[in-house]
Protein backbone atom coordinates (compact mmCIF):
# COMPACT_ATOMS: atom_id res chain seq x y z
CA UNK A 1 0.00 0.00 0.00
CA UNK A 2 1.56 3.09 -0.99
CA UNK A 3 -0.13 6.17 0.70
CA UNK A 4 0.10 9.94 0.54
CA UNK A 5 0.28 10.24 -3.22
CA UNK A 6 0.67 13.33 -5.06
CA UNK A 7 0.67 14.45 -8.69
CA UNK A 8 3.48 14.12 -9.93
CA UNK A 9 4.57 17.32 -12.35
CA UNK A 10 7.94 16.66 -14.39
CA UNK A 11 10.31 19.07 -12.55
CA UNK A 12 9.56 16.59 -9.79
CA UNK A 13 11.32 13.61 -11.73
CA UNK A 14 14.52 15.81 -12.52
CA UNK A 15 16.98 15.02 -9.56
CA UNK A 16 16.63 12.32 -7.09
CA UNK A 17 15.93 9.18 -7.77
CA UNK A 18 12.37 7.12 -8.62
CA UNK A 19 11.04 3.67 -9.09
CA UNK A 20 8.75 4.32 -11.67
CA UNK A 21 5.59 1.30 -11.86
CA UNK A 22 3.97 2.15 -15.18
CA UNK A 23 0.34 0.40 -15.81
CA UNK A 24 -0.42 -0.02 -12.23
CA UNK A 25 -3.55 -1.27 -12.68
CA UNK A 26 -2.55 -3.96 -14.62
CA UNK A 27 -0.86 -7.32 -14.16
CA UNK A 28 1.59 -7.78 -14.22
CA UNK A 29 3.19 -3.73 -13.96
CA UNK A 30 6.57 -2.50 -15.91
CA UNK A 31 8.65 -1.06 -13.62
CA UNK A 32 11.98 1.10 -14.27
CA UNK A 33 13.92 3.97 -13.16
CA UNK A 34 14.30 7.46 -12.78
CA UNK A 35 18.11 8.57 -12.33
CA UNK A 36 20.50 11.00 -12.43
CA UNK A 37 17.65 12.67 -14.85
CA UNK A 38 17.40 9.54 -17.06
CA UNK A 39 15.37 6.37 -17.49
CA UNK A 40 16.26 2.99 -16.73
CA UNK A 41 14.51 -0.37 -18.28
CA UNK A 42 14.83 -3.71 -19.14
CA UNK A 43 12.04 -4.16 -21.00
CA UNK A 44 10.90 -7.68 -23.50
CA UNK A 45 13.08 -6.47 -26.69
CA UNK A 46 15.80 -3.95 -25.06
CA UNK A 47 17.81 -2.75 -22.44
CA UNK A 48 17.12 1.45 -21.98
CA UNK A 49 20.21 2.80 -20.64
CA UNK A 50 20.06 6.78 -19.73
CA UNK A 51 17.49 7.46 -21.81
CA UNK A 52 16.20 11.03 -21.69
CA UNK A 53 13.25 11.50 -19.45
CA UNK A 54 11.38 13.85 -21.56
CA UNK A 55 10.90 11.08 -24.28
CA UNK A 56 9.48 8.80 -21.41
CA UNK A 57 7.71 11.67 -19.63
CA UNK A 58 5.39 12.50 -22.99
CA UNK A 59 5.03 8.31 -23.81
CA UNK A 60 3.29 8.81 -19.89
CA UNK A 61 1.48 11.65 -20.67
CA UNK A 62 0.08 10.76 -24.76
CA UNK A 63 -1.38 7.15 -23.86
CA UNK A 64 -2.66 8.67 -20.66
CA UNK A 65 -0.54 5.48 -18.89
CA UNK A 66 -1.30 5.16 -14.84
CA UNK A 67 1.90 5.68 -13.29
CA UNK A 68 3.56 6.02 -10.08
CA UNK A 69 6.67 7.69 -9.28
CA UNK A 70 8.19 5.81 -5.59
CA UNK A 71 11.20 8.44 -4.57
CA UNK A 72 13.74 6.70 -3.40
CA UNK A 73 16.42 8.26 -0.85
CA UNK A 74 19.58 7.61 -2.87
CA UNK A 75 22.21 9.21 -4.99
CA UNK A 76 23.76 6.60 -7.01
CA UNK A 77 26.44 7.26 -9.75
CA UNK A 78 25.29 7.53 -13.26
CA UNK A 79 27.74 5.10 -13.90
CA UNK A 80 27.12 2.54 -11.55
CA UNK A 81 23.32 2.63 -13.43
CA UNK A 82 24.80 2.32 -16.74
CA UNK A 83 26.89 -0.59 -16.05
CA UNK A 84 23.94 -2.88 -13.92
CA UNK A 85 21.55 -1.91 -16.94
CA UNK A 86 24.17 -2.36 -19.49
CA UNK A 87 25.01 -5.92 -18.28
CA UNK A 88 21.30 -7.23 -19.56
CA UNK A 89 19.87 -7.45 -23.21
CA UNK A 90 16.58 -7.85 -22.19
CA UNK A 91 13.63 -9.32 -20.48
CA UNK A 92 13.44 -13.08 -20.57
CA UNK A 93 10.81 -15.22 -19.60
CA UNK A 94 12.27 -17.79 -16.48
CA UNK A 95 15.36 -15.78 -16.89
CA UNK A 96 15.64 -12.13 -15.81
CA UNK A 97 12.93 -9.49 -15.38
CA UNK A 98 12.18 -5.67 -15.93
CA UNK A 99 12.94 -6.21 -11.61
CA UNK A 100 16.37 -7.97 -11.95
CA UNK A 101 18.30 -4.84 -12.44
CA UNK A 102 16.23 -2.68 -9.99
CA UNK A 103 17.25 -5.76 -7.46
CA UNK A 104 20.99 -5.49 -8.35
CA UNK A 105 20.57 -1.87 -8.18
CA UNK A 106 19.68 -2.15 -4.21
CA UNK A 107 21.75 -5.16 -3.30
CA UNK A 108 25.34 -2.99 -5.03
CA UNK A 109 24.38 0.19 -4.02
CA UNK A 110 22.15 -0.20 -0.87
CA UNK A 111 23.58 -3.63 0.28
CA UNK A 112 20.36 -4.90 0.68
CA UNK A 113 19.85 -8.13 0.79
CA UNK A 114 16.98 -9.21 -2.33
CA UNK A 115 16.48 -12.93 -1.74
CA UNK A 116 12.61 -12.59 -0.52
CA UNK A 117 11.73 -9.85 -3.37
CA UNK A 118 9.96 -11.45 -6.49
CA UNK A 119 7.73 -8.86 -7.47
CA UNK A 120 7.24 -4.96 -6.73
CA UNK A 121 4.48 -5.17 -4.15
CA UNK A 122 7.60 -7.59 -2.30
CA UNK A 123 10.32 -4.92 -2.79
CA UNK A 124 7.97 -1.61 -1.45
CA UNK A 125 8.07 -2.92 1.97
CA UNK A 126 11.40 -3.89 1.82
CA UNK A 127 12.66 -0.44 1.33
CA UNK A 128 10.09 1.16 3.78
CA UNK A 129 12.02 -1.03 6.05
CA UNK A 130 15.19 0.13 4.88
CA UNK A 131 13.86 3.19 5.26
CA UNK A 132 14.54 4.44 1.77
CA UNK A 133 10.95 5.47 0.36
CA UNK A 134 10.49 9.60 1.00
CA UNK A 135 7.49 10.15 -1.56
CA UNK A 136 5.18 8.87 -3.91
CA UNK A 137 3.57 10.53 -6.86
CA UNK A 138 1.13 9.77 -9.39
CA UNK A 139 0.35 10.70 -13.04
CA UNK A 140 -3.25 9.72 -14.68
CA UNK A 141 -4.56 7.76 -11.61
CA UNK A 142 -7.88 8.77 -10.46
CA UNK A 143 -8.42 8.80 -6.72
CA UNK A 144 -11.51 9.65 -5.02
CA UNK A 145 -11.29 13.04 -3.24
CA UNK A 146 -11.07 11.79 -0.08
CA UNK A 147 -8.45 9.11 -0.95
CA UNK A 148 -4.48 9.24 -1.90
CA UNK A 149 -3.29 6.22 -1.85
CA UNK A 150 -2.98 3.12 -3.69
CA UNK A 151 -2.83 -0.86 -3.20
CA UNK A 152 -0.38 -2.82 -5.87
CA UNK A 153 -2.04 -5.43 -7.48
CA UNK A 154 -0.69 -9.27 -6.56
CA UNK A 155 -0.05 -11.33 -9.51
CA UNK A 156 2.58 -14.25 -10.05
CA UNK A 157 5.68 -15.17 -12.23
CA UNK A 158 3.06 -17.01 -14.82
CA UNK A 159 1.77 -13.93 -15.48
CA UNK A 160 4.80 -11.73 -15.44
CA UNK A 161 6.50 -14.70 -17.67
CA UNK A 162 3.17 -14.67 -19.78
CA UNK A 163 3.67 -11.20 -20.64
CA UNK A 164 7.11 -11.26 -21.24
CA UNK A 165 6.32 -13.86 -23.88
CA UNK A 166 3.83 -11.93 -25.56
CA UNK A 167 5.32 -8.76 -26.37
CA UNK A 168 8.65 -10.46 -27.69
CA UNK A 169 5.98 -12.27 -30.12
CA UNK A 170 4.56 -8.85 -30.73
CA UNK A 171 7.89 -7.61 -31.74
CA UNK A 172 8.70 -10.68 -33.61
CA UNK A 173 5.85 -9.84 -35.83
CA UNK A 174 5.21 -6.15 -36.05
Amino acid sequence: MLHDIDACEKSDLRTGVYLVIFHVNRVPPHIGMFACGRYYSLTATESQVGVNIDSIWRTITSKEIETLFVQINSSPSKEVLDSIYSSYKNASAHQFTCLRPIKDFFHIHHGMSMDNVQFIFNLIPALRSASLIEKTYHLNLKFPSYENFFELLQYDMVDVYQRIEELQNESIHV
